[in-house]
Order: C-alpha cells, then structure tokens, then sequence
C-alpha cells in the first residue's frame, strides 16, 4: 500500500513537494508518539520512586542535648519554608532513636498532647526552651565529695522535671516509633525500649527516660517496673553501652520497612538535614 501511495505520489504533478509534506508529517508522528513513549516512562519512574526512610539517632552528652535540638528546631523550620506549613519532628522522622540525653529527647518530641493525642505536646523549639530551662532542676549538687562518696547529683531533680514533661504518659503511646536504650544491672545486659513492641513499651515513658538518663557515678541507678508490674528492671544510662543508638535504629527501620527500602539517617553528630525528604 506504501508503495501505490508512493507512484500515485510520484507521477503527479508538483510530487516532491507533496512528498516532503508527507515525509514531514511522518516524522511529526514518529516524534509525537517517541515523546508520548518518554514522558510515559518518566511518569511511571516517578510513580515507582518513593520516598526514603527518614531515620534519627540522637546520642548522649547531658547538657550537650542542647546541639542536637537546636538542629532539630532548625530542620523544622526549614520543612515550613518548603512545604508552607508546620510539620513537628515527630511526622519528618518515621523512626527516632535516642540514648541518654538523646532518648529524654526523642520522648519529649513524640510525646502526644493531653487534649489532642494526635498532635505532639512539643516541637523542636518548645523541647529546646523547656531543655534551657530544667537544665539547673536536672543537676542537682549533692554532697558527695566530686563523687566519690556516692552520685554527684540528686536524683530527685530529674525524677521532678520527667513528672513536669512526661506525667503519666506510657511510651506505646508515642506518635512515631521510638527506641531507646538503657542498661539494666540485674541482668548485665542492654535493654531497647520500643514503642512498637508491647512488651518494650509497657511503660511509662518519664520512667525510661530517667532510667536512660542516670549515668553512672551522676546519678542513682533507676529502678523500672512495667505498667503491670512486670517486668521490673535496674537501670543506669543507654551511654554504658549504646551511646550511639544508629546502629540500632537502622537494624529496626530494616526490619520494619524492609532492606530494599532507601533509608536517610540523621543522627548528631554529623546531622543529614539537607538529604531529609518529606
């Protein structure tokens, strides 16, 4: 048929020009159809491309803390220009790990409001002017002589200011999964608080959050008891032997959301912000 059109074309009068016409429209339509092909692909590369896992770790280093939530503060603020509205912590992160410090940390930013469950008590900037605050109530001088005839700090203080922030909030109740390690003395062994797991949250997050905290030779071991009694453990600071929690949390977010998964980590020190995506 190609070819009829083509000696019909031919034999008439003026046939080139209507040959270039018909040449032209031909490849009109090969790059109509190889653009439509393209933009078919892209399309469906961007359908298959989704967004990574955003993991945080947030280490030890008392008054430290401080660094860390300055950071956070800042990357919620820069979510707000970019997205035009405000997103806490809490929803940036799909997992937040912290030790020590770091897990008073992560608690306070999924800790959920009393008249809202849904929304978190604080934002990064709230922590961080509560954190300002409470640090003179958190350390407490005793008389130990530097330490050495007990704990250089009374534990009464960080007992006050956990009732102040977390009341009797229990830790499955965290508005994003939570992890945070402690080190338990009866058993010698690390524990891993998780808000996820049942028998790792069954808590009351103020009470792991003071057993993360009491490092040794600062502070008194902390003793813990589930919400139904059970079980029971003697803690001293996540620091003794998971200072860092990265490690950790990666290991869970894997679990959690698969090894294929693309995961972004901020942790402190060494914040990620800029690859964070929302």
């Amino acid at each position: 048929m190609k070819n009829d059109l083509y000696k019909s074309v031919k034999n008439k009068k003026g046939s080139p020009l209507i040959a270039m016409l018909l040449n032209g429209l031909a490849l009109g339509a090969v790059l109509v159809c190889s653009s439509g092909q393209v933009a078919a692909m892209d399309l469906r590369s961007e359908e298959k491309e989704e967004r990574p896992v955003n993991v945080l770790s947030v280490e030890g280093g008392g008054t430290r803390g401080i660094i860390p939530l300055v950071f956070l503060s800042e990357a919620e603020k820069e979510v707000k220009e970019q997205t035009k509205k405000h997103i806490p912590a809490c929803e940036i992160f799909d997992l937040m790990a912290g030790s020590s410090i770091g897990g008073t940390i992560v608690a306070g930013l999924t800790l959920p409001r009393k008249d809202d469950p849904t929304q978190p008590m604080f934002t990064a900037t709230q922590m961080l002017q509560n954190f300002e605050v409470e640090i003179p109530n958190l350390f407490q001088s005793r008389c130990s002589l530097w330490g050495l005839l007990g704990p250089k700090y009374k534990s009464s203080g960080p007992q006050q200011v956990s009732e102040r922030i977390f009341g009797d909030a229990t830790f499955d109740k965290s508005l994003t999964r939570t992890m945070i390690p402690a080190f338990d003395l009866e058993s010698n062994k690390t524990v891993i608080f998780k808000s996820w797991k049942p028998d790792r949250s069954c808590f009351h997050t103020g009470d792991i959050a003071q057993g993360t905290g009491a490092a040794p030779t600062y502070f008194s071991p902390y003793k813990i008891a589930a919400t139904d009694c059970s079980p029971e453990y003697r803690l001293v600071d996540g620091a003794f032997s998971a200072n860092d929690p990265t490690q950790s949390a990666m290991i869970e977010a894997e679990k959690i959301f698969g090894c294929d998964q693309k995961h972004l980590i901020g942790n402190y020190p060494g914040l990620l912000w800029a690859e964070l995506r929302i």
